[in-house]
């Protein structure tokens, strides 16, 4: 008996997730029937009136044209979150900017970072951690060129890149 029911759950989640699939195919086809019916003035109008918040996520001319711009758009508090979910989603293309306008401070400015009961030496180490971690292999292999480009990485199985923090009672 219980292997019916649980048979039958399944079945009502297949069906469910099928029915899903057909609304969202439905709204794309929407959008993209409203698209071709606007003019293309009416389009360039009201793109004018987009913020530049979001005309930086739209493509790839405006995410290099504005993405300094990012972080003034982001709390402080948030930023670091921000980093981390780039890397969750193994996004290169935002991470190669990200390493690049922030490599120096993460080296230099920040020391002994915290992370989950553990200290990193520098932001950059939490970063290639959290990459391992994420696994993130787009944005591993490209830190590990820049660490190799910048001699960053020279001896660094030698270090102690890691340690925990253990409670004292």
């Amino acid at each position: 008996m219980e292997f019916f029911l649980n048979e039958v759950k399944v079945n009502e989640v297949k069906v469910n997730e099928v029915k899903v699939n057909e609304v969202k195919e439905k709204e794309e086809n929407l959008l993209v029937e409203i698209q071709k019916k606007i003019p293309d003035v009416l389009i360039t109008i009201i793109f004018g009136y987009l913020p530049l918040k979001i005309k930086i996520f739209l493509n790839k001319y405006y995410y290099l044209s504005f993405h300094y711009t990012i972080y003034n758009y982001i709390s402080t508090r948030n930023t670091e979150s921000y980093i981390r979910d780039t890397i969750r989603r193994d996004n290169l293309f935002v991470f190669q900017y990200i390493l690049h306008d922030n490599y120096n401070k993460w080296i230099n400015k920040i020391k002994n970072y915290k992370y989950k009961n553990m200290v990193f030496k520098n932001y950059l180490y939490f970063i290639k951690d959290f990459c391992i971690q994420q696994d993130s292999v787009k944005c591993l292999y490209y830190l590990n060129e820049f660490m190799e480009k910048f001699h960053l990485g020279q001896n660094q199985h030698k270090k102690n890149t890691v340690r925990n923090i253990r409670w004292k009672i």
